[in-house]
């Protein structure tokens, strides 16, 4: 198996702690703040075959630790469910006391969290067609070879 580089493990490290967002992660361990680059580059690294290795043996190092704290899955998912249901009590404008969700962000994550967790989101895959003889790219240069790029994936 070939050797990580240091800025494929501040990958693994960022896509593992940020909630598996890929492009964030792309961001934070290239330096980077073009978000375009990132989504593509990110998609291409989580299909990496020393890339999953390492996230599948991550993931074996945080089943470990879940088992040393003595937690399982249903009480990861009912931990999640709760804070997506969370109520909380308030005072209306005459006194009463009505029921509300409680931090909608907090739920917006836990719900993100609970469907990667079930497996319920696939990676948004997009299938692009070009007529190659539509675009001459014979005399472009590498920067504006990277230009086209990046203009194509605006428009997707």
């Amino acid at each position: 198996m070939k050797i990580l580089t240091e800025k494929e493990t501040k990958f693994i490290e960022e896509y593992l702690s940020n909630g598996f967002k890929g492009r964030e992660a792309y961001l934070v361990a290239y330096n980077t703040d073009n978000k375009n680059m990132a989504s593509v580059e990110s998609y291409k690294m989580l299909r990496n075959e020393k890339i999953l290795a390492e996230l599948d043996k991550q993931e074996g190092v945080f089943r470990q630790v879940a088992r040393e704290v003595n937690l399982d899955k249903k009480q990861i998912i009912k931990k999640l469910r709760d804070i997506i249901f969370e109520k909380q009590l308030v005072l209306n404008k005459v006194g009463d006391l009505k029921e509300i969700d409680a931090d909608a962000k907090s739920a917006n994550a836990a719900i993100i969290t609970l469907a990667r967790l079930c497996g319920w989101f696939e990676p948004e895959k997009r299938e692009v067609k070009l007529d190659s003889s539509s675009i001459d790219t014979k005399g472009l240069s590498s920067e504006e070879l990277e230009s086209l790029k990046l203009q194509l994936l605006k428009e997707l």
